[in-house]
């Protein structure tokens, strides 16, 4: 029981954690509105019992102070007119509280949907708050399965919390009454009731456990399955591969379909099982009770009364450990989105904590513009789970108006220095300074001071006027802004060219669009917030020879009015440099231009 009780602890712990302030505040009217509901339920079960009186013994009723008073008002003076009044007043407290009772559930899921979308955008953002480096150890379907399936966990966590209190306040206050109606019967029925819906929970808690594990494991594994499919489909086409995927996603369906079932069953047993329990107790409890003899006039109203509370207490008790089911189910989900939110807001205050160490944001804001150099100084990263690290002591100084190469094999750490260098890395050792200032102090800053072109191009399934303006609002797109980039790619000819122009639609991945193309619009796309600083990492190491020539036609036209640093495999792609560093055993070592030239 304690371990139980810790438990639900832990889970309040992490929702007070994951929810926001405002969505702490809306959900004390969803409380209120719960609350009254509750009380709507016992007036519903308590109304029986004055009209079963009125049938059985109408003169007890007519010679009630208050009823007296009310048969004056409306006029009552038959037997007949009594049983009309009273069961107009049961129909009308019925209609009206169950039209109540629809506003309560109307409440509760608008509070619980509003929230699922909230955490949703929450959750996104938490994971894009993370560090650069956070990205290379997770798989994109565990990403996937946090902003969806993990949400509508917490989704069905809350609202089976809504229903929990609701049940919970509903079977307090008709056992409540039926204790104060009939005491011995209610303790014992009311008993048999608890026993059987501890005992539920606690069978059932392991298994709900377990296969709640079995459920997030198939989810991310179905995400899996659909994302492989869908991004290499051109490879699985070519090298006829379609069963095999498929046959991975029916794998990950069946892991599903089993927990779901599990869970299904599991939550449909408890309403059979207490109802068989206490139903059979309830009878057994009434046979002993008439046996010993009682009042067959007082007794019989209690037993409509017992029927009634039975009616709604024996669902409610079903729900309620259903529910208590379904959270334990659910709750690994929870954690998950708690363990990320948290660990996000964890860096969130590290970064900020570093930031203000460094530097005066505001002042820096003001006064940043690359006037000099950009200093590699001591840098070292070493990759997490690596024995060695990439880089031991890198030192590079790059002046203005530059263009420098990074040379060397593959795996020697050419991209790990430009990630750094763009600020998606954080050297555990060493600092990257534009003009003296430590680059990782002004994120903002230096996004708009440096331009990155990737060897792998992300294209959007969007017009060559968003890829190019990436991420930007309609109303912040500048047309001409965009047609400068494309005239400096040679490309602004081509897209003229085009039927619909800045507004053709380039296909998914850029598929309607060639190599050349492609690696162009990325160029362009660097170039349209007019960077001081351009970082291509093996930008045409994917094209062929032909299209290689016209991209690097392309690239040199920018020499000497933009900065330049190029990770380049082919030494094609580096003759017009100022100056080339190999990069090797952690180190960036200068190499002589012209013996390096010679390999080509």
């Amino acid at each position: 029981m304690k371990k139980n009780f810790q438990t639900v602890i832990r889970i309040l712990k992490e929702l007070n954690y994951i929810l926001s302030k405002g969505q702490k505040r809306r959900v004390i009217f969803v409380y209120i509105v719960i609350a009254v509901s509750s009380v709507l339920e016992l007036i519903g079960v308590t109304a029986v019992l004055p009209f079963m009186q009125a049938v059985l013994t109408p003169e007890v009723v007519l010679a009630n102070p208050y009823m007296i008073e009310v048969a004056n008002i409306f006029r009552i003076e038959t037997t007949s007119q009594l049983w009309l009044f009273m069961g107009m007043i049961l129909i009308l407290v019925y209609v009206l509280k169950n039209i109540y009772m629809l506003f309560s559930y109307f409440v509760q899921y608008d509070y619980s949907t509003r929230v699922q979308k909230e955490l949703s955008i929450k959750m996104l953002k938490s994971y894009m708050g993370r560090p650069y480096s956070y990205f290379l150890d997770i798989n994109s379907s565990e990403i996937l399965r946090g902003c969806t399936n993990d949400i509508a966990g917490v989704y069905s966590i809350l609202s089976n919390l809504f229903t929990i209190l609701a049940e919970i306040l509903t079977v307090g206050l008709i056992s409540a009454f039926i204790i104060y109606t009939d005491a011995k019967t209610a303790i014992g029925v009311l008993f048999l009731m608890l026993l059987a819906a501890l005992g539920i929970i606690c069978a059932f808690k392991p298994i709900m456990k377990r296969i709640g594990k079995k459920n997030i494991e198939a989810a991310t594994l179905k995400n899996k399955a659909i994302y492989q499919a869908v991004t290499g489909i051109k490879e699985i086409f070519v090298m006829q591969r379609k069963e095999s995927f498929v046959e991975e996603y029916s794998k990950a369906s069946d892991l599903a379909r089993k927990a779901q079932r599990g869970y299904d069953f599991l939550s449909s047993s408890p309403e059979r099982i207490i109802e068989g329990i206490c139903v059979s107790g309830l009878i057994g409890i009434i046979c002993v009770r008439m046996v010993m003899g009682v009042d067959l006039l007082d007794f019989v109203p209690k037993l409509a009364t017992f029927a009634m509370a039975a009616f709604k207490i024996l669902p409610s008790i079903g729900k309620i450990t259903n529910r208590m089911n379904g959270i334990i189910y659910y709750r690994a989900m929870l954690t998950n989105v708690y363990e990320n939110m948290r660990e996000a807001n964890q860096y969130e205050k590290e970064f900020r904590r570093y930031v203000e160490e460094k530097s005066n944001k505001k002042e820096i804001s003001e006064q940043i513009q690359f006037k000099s150099q950009l200093v590699i100084n001591h840098v070292l990263w070493q990759y997490k789970n690596q024995q060695q690290p990439v880089l031991t002591d890198a030192m590079v100084t790059i002046h203005k108006g530059e263009s420098v190469a990074f040379i060397g094999v593959s795996g020697a750490g050419k991209t790990t220095l430009a990630d750094i260098i763009l600020g998606l890395l954080k050297p555990q050792k060493g600092t990257i300074e534009i003009d003296g200032i430590d680059v990782y102090a002004i994120p903002e800053e230096w996004a708009r001071i440096v331009g990155y072109v990737p060897q792998v191009v992300f294209l959007m399934d969007d017009t060559v006027r968003s890829n190019i303006a990436f991420g930007l609002r309609n109303e912040e797109i500048s047309d001409e802004k965009i047609w400068d980039a494309l005239e400096r790619v040679q490309l602004k000819k081509f897209v003229e060219g085009l039927p619909e122009q800045l507004d053709t639609v380039v296909g998914e991945r850029g598929v309607k669009f060639s190599g050349g193309q492609k690696q162009r619009i990325a160029i362009a796309r660097a170039l349209y917030n007019q960077p001081e600083i351009l970082v291509l990492d093996e930008a045409t190491a994917a094209l062929d020879t032909e299209t290689e020539t016209a991209v690097m036609e392309s690239i040199e036209a920018l020499q000497g009015h933009v900065t330049m640093i190029i990770v380049a495999h082919r030494l094609t792609t580096i003759r017009d440099c100022d100056m080339i560093y190999e990069i090797k055993n952690g180190k960036a070592i200068v190499r002589d231009k012209e013996t390096v030239l010679k390999g080509i």
